[in-house]
């Protein structure tokens, strides 16, 4: 990391950026938790209205069709729809943004002006997964010809666990002109080191570095349900995932209601936060179904998924002391459900606020407030 300046930021205008904010609705979430984290300590913050890019005909040639009836081509309208949907919660939870940013070079315009930011902050979720920036990776980055601008990565995630974004000698150089790093995973910091990149602090995901009541104000305009629940959310299925969910549900859940997250576009933010809340039990094998999980404090079963990368998963699980929530294989749901106990949410909450104490000092120190 570069050698940073040191100066009072509390006046200073910071602008935040993640991935587009699509139909992801941990994506969406974790950047509403930075987001409100920031506003909420005084800081003045807009949101860096990042788009995924594309080419302008193709944009053009996919608006044309997601508005023709009946169109199914790769389910775009669905996804258009979808989108919308979550596009009402995105503007009330982040209320400053910048103009939509469609090319790299609506980013350096953005960025190269002096009056719109002093400070920008890249994060949290997979903003170094090089799949998953292959657009422009540069703004992820923070790639600019400022030396005044002020660079922080707020747990800035590699994703998977193959960390292929440090094989990039320029990926590398741009790391490096960073003020302050912090990365949600411990295993990626250790991946840095070995890079010659050293300073860098495993923080907290945004949606546990805001406290929970943030999120139980949003559900608690909604009553709670009477039902016995069962949050279902599993975004990758497979034969043997399928009929060990089913064998668990009929043993253990027959007389529970499963609600299947996974059905995409099917829900709204609030009402998949919803079922978190109402949730008796959760398993998933999504990260931020996790997350959410220990937010609402449910009991819960996390299904390995490697394609998604497991290091993000175990980093937290660890720090918290639940690694036992993690079934070794798929195959294996029903008999590790079995020989799990209740979670002690006090021992959680606990080390919680240690964790949490971390990414609040990381934040306060790399704004220097």
């Amino acid at each position: 990391m570069k050698k940073t300046h040191s100066s009072d930021l509390s006046t200073k205008k910071v602008g935040l950026l993640t991935l587009p904010l699509e139909n992801n609705y941990g994506g969406i979430l974790q950047a509403v938790a930075l987001f409100n984290y920031l506003k909420l300590k005084g800081i003045s913050v807009c949101f860096m209205n990042n788009q995924v890019f594309e080419n302008p005909f193709k944009k053009k040639l996919k608006k044309l069709l997601m508005h023709l009836p009946f169109e199914k081509f790769k389910n775009m309208k669905s996804h258009y729809l979808t989108k919308k949907m979550h596009e009402k919660f995105i503007n009330e939870y982040i209320d400053n943004k910048t103009k939509p940013i469609n090319s790299l070079k609506d980013f350096q315009m953005l960025i190269e002006n002096k009056e719109n930011f002093d400070v920008s902050i890249v994060g949290s979720d997979q903003v170094w997964r090089t799949s998953y920036i292959a657009d422009g990776f540069e703004r992820y980055f923070l790639k600019s010809n400022r030396n005044d601008l002020k660079r922080i990565a707020y747990a800035a995630s590699f994703g998977n666990d193959d960390y292929d974004a440090l094989n990039s000698n320029e990926i590398l150089k741009l790391i490096k002109t960073f003020d302050f790093i912090s990365i949600r995973e411990q295993q990626a910091v250790n991946q840095l080191e070995k890079n010659g990149i050293s300073g860098c602090v495993n923080v907290l995901d945004p949606t546990l570095l805001i406290e929970p009541k943030f999120f139980q104000d949003i559900v608690d305009k909604n009553l709670t349900s009477k039902e016995k629940i069962v949050v279902s959310y599993v975004l990758d299925r497979d034969k043997n995932i399928s009929n060990g969910l089913e064998s668990l549900f009929n043993t253990y859940f027959k007389d529970s209601k499963i609600i299947n997250l996974s059905l995409s576009g099917h829900f709204s933010v609030k009402k998949w936060l919803e079922s978190f809340r109402n949730a008796e039990y959760v398993v998933t094998d999504s990260y931020h179904g996790m997350l959410f999980s220990i937010i609402f404090q449910k009991n819960f079963l996390v299904i390995p998924n490697m394609k998604r990368g497991l290091a993000r998963f175990m980093s937290i699980l660890k720090k918290l002391n639940l690694t036992d929530r993690l079934v070794e294989s798929p195959s294996d749901i029903v008999c590790h459900f079995k020989q799990l106990n209740s979670i002690d949410y006090e021992e959680v909450n606990k080390n919680l606020k240690e964790l949490r104490s971390i990414s609040e000092s990381f934040i306060t120190k790399s704004l220097s407030l």
